[in-house]
């Protein structure tokens, strides 16, 4: 895997947003923890394949961290974190 610093935070997001879902409510972890964790992944596996020259890849990236951040800030709206 690159170590780069990019890839590195991504892996941290990824790990800190597992910890966090799993103190969700069973009620929310079932949507809005997967949202979290889904994105997470993919904002990874986006950034890998953006690495690899894959075209679009990096405005996928883009958007699945958007994703990310809403479903982060709703979970704070809601007072899961």
């Amino acid at each position: 895997m690159n170590e780069s610093p990019l890839f590195a935070r991504a892996y941290d997001l990824a790990k800190v947003t597992m910890q966090l879902v799993e103190s969700f409510p069973r009620s929310r972890r079932a949507v809005l923890g997967r949202r979290l964790e889904e994105a997470s992944m993919d904002f990874h596996a986006r950034i890998l394949a953006a690495a690899k020259g894959a075209p679009g890849a990096l405005a996928e990236a883009d958007a699945a961290l958007g994703r990310h951040q809403f479903a982060l800030r709703l979970a704070n709206d809601l007072g899961l974190l």
